[in-house]
């Protein structure tokens, strides 16, 4: 058995590029892992252009203690086929994705998950850069876990008609149209 327990990222680039059909990732107990992909690999930079994981469906991260950013926000648009995210034990995760060396956010300011039906975070204060919101309009189970910041995550996770679809109503009652919605220890 090898111990992966030293690895401060899991892929570069061209490795994350060359996994097209990549239907689940699960990575656990990487005591010293801090990014899944390495933000420049050689001379190159992850760009938006760059796509990795477009077949991708689940991605389950935990026990990861030094993990701070999940991805790129130059990713995102890689990962429309997203349907169940969860990050849990990894108690240093500051954003799920993060604004990378020279990376722009998306031309809106939105990262759009039309697939992501399940999402389950625990301990980090933002899914994403402050200036930015997710679309999520098929999410039905959401589980939010320890978090200090609990208005700064519901706020990225906003309920708009601009973002999500032809439904109105307030933030204030987000949880009346999702089937789950688990809050605890925040």
């Amino acid at each position: 058995m090898i111990s992966l327990n030293k690895l401060i990222f899991i892929f570069t680039l061209s490795l994350a590029q060359s996994l097209p059909k990549l239907e689940s990732l699960n990575i656990g107990s990487c005591g010293e892992l801090k990014h899944l992909i390495r933000e420049k690999d050689d001379a190159r930079e992850i760009t938006t252009g760059s796509l990795c994981f477009p077949k991708l469906r689940s991605l389950s991260i935990s026990y990861c203690g030094k993990l701070k950013y999940v991805f790129p926000v130059s990713v995102s648009p890689s990962l429309l086929n997203l349907e169940e995210m969860e990050i849990d034990f990894a108690d240093n995760v500051k954003h799920i994705f993060y604004t990378g060396e020279g990376d722009a956010l998306t031309r809106d300011g939105i990262i759009k998950f039309p697939k992501l039906r399940g999402l389950s975070l625990s301990n980090c204060s933002f899914f994403g850069p402050k200036n930015f919101a997710a679309q999520l309009p098929s999410l039905q189970i959401l589980n939010i876990d320890g978090h200090k910041e609990l208005g700064n995550l519901f706020a990225q996770l906003q309920v708009r008609p601009l973002y999500f679809s032809n439904v109105c109503f307030s933030p204030a009652t987000f949880h009346a149209l999702l089937p789950c919605l688990l809050i605890s220890c925040c």
